[in-house]
């Protein structure tokens, strides 16, 4: 959480509301305009890139996803921070 602090303190706040939420945004495939794609991008890859020098100071190897579980949540967050200017709207997959 300390990264998202550092990004923004409101999406800290939300950050918090979320971690208490069955809110989770499992989708990697959207449709979004291009401002919001930029803003997203911003606050994700400045989230991560705190999170990536974190770890690169300890004596310790990631070989686990943990990036990618971060990103996924991290969408999750800017999408629920946003959730009054953007639209969402998600499809169930369909097995065959």
């Amino acid at each position: 959480l300390n990264g998202i602090k550092k990004y923004d303190n409101r999406y800290y706040e939300t950050a918090i509301q979320y971690e208490k939420s069955k809110f989770y945004f499992a989708n990697n495939i959207f449709l979004v305009k291009w401002k919001y794609y930029r803003e997203m991008c911003d606050f994700i890859f400045k989230v991560t890139d705190y999170i990536y020098n974190f770890y690169k100071e300890w004596p310790i190897e990631r070989n686990d996803r943990y990036m990618g579980y971060l990103v996924e949540n991290l969408l999750s967050i800017y999408l629920m921070h946003n959730k009054d200017r953007i639209k969402i709207a998600t499809v169930d997959i369909k097995r065959i």
